[in-house]
Parts: structure tokens; sequence; C-alpha cells
């Protein structure tokens, strides 16, 4: 029930972004692609890429429904952010929007402390595959 909730809040919440796009507001680039580092062994589905009416690069946007904000969601977006970078997006701005389960407006939270953020993916990632045989 809570996953196909989160679907429906994120389709409602696409659909803002969508009407935003057609007001000039933003720029859509991708939705939910699989992007791919097969050099350190990883993959990611960041929610949405656009481009922010007025900003000169892209906005890299990861939809969580929780309210409080969780730990783990800066070395994610961080590593979104490298997937996003490999793959030839030009990214200025990471964040995750946080969905209100009332339907209220959604809070942004951005990261800017990439290099730390990374880093502690990186470190995460090692720690994973050596407790999985080194794969």
């Amino acid at each position: 029930m809570g996953f196909m909730l989160f679907r429906i809040i994120g389709r409602l919440i696409m659909l803002d972004i969508s009407i935003a796009s057609q007001n000039g507001l933003i720029s859509m680039l991708i939705t939910e692609i699989e992007l791919i580092d097969g050099e350190l062994g990883f993959a990611g589905h960041p929610d949405l890429i656009c481009t922010i009416k007025g900003d000169t690069k892209s906005t890299l946007v990861d939809l969580k429904t929780p309210l409080a904000e969780s730990p783990i969601w800066k070395p994610q977006l961080a590593a979104y952010r490298h997937l996003a970078l490999r793959a030839g997006y030009d990214i200025g701005r990471v964040g995750s929007l946080r969905l209100k389960p009332d339907g209220g407006r959604a809070i942004f939270t951005e990261y800017t402390d990439e290099k730390a953020d990374f880093a502690a993916f990186l470190n995460a990632l090692m720690i994973a595959k050596y407790f999985k045989g080194g794969k």
C-alpha cells in the first residue's frame, strides 16, 4: 500500500512538474532513467533531472516520502550526481523533494557538500563489495 501510494503521489508531483514545464518554469530532461558506472560497479535511478528557469545547469531531484530527512540521502544523491555527470548531464544542483502525505507543498532540500557525500558513498560501496566477496 505504501509503495503504491508513493508511486501515485510521485506521479502527481510529476504532473505538477509537467505543468510547470508547460508554463516555462522548468525544462524536464529525464525521469527515472537507469544510469550506470561500470568501472565502479554501481547503477542508480534518479527520479528527475530538469533545468529550472533562471538556472544555467540542471537540477537532479529524488522524490522521498518520509518527512524526516535520512542521513543516507546525501551519499545516495551524490552517487546519482556522479552517474549523471558521467552520462553527460550538466548538473548544478542536487536535492531531495519530500512529499507530504496530505498533498501539501513538498519540501526541497539541496545538498551542497558533494565531495564529502560522494566519499561517504564510495566508502559504503567498498564495504558492501567487501562483504559480498569483492564483487
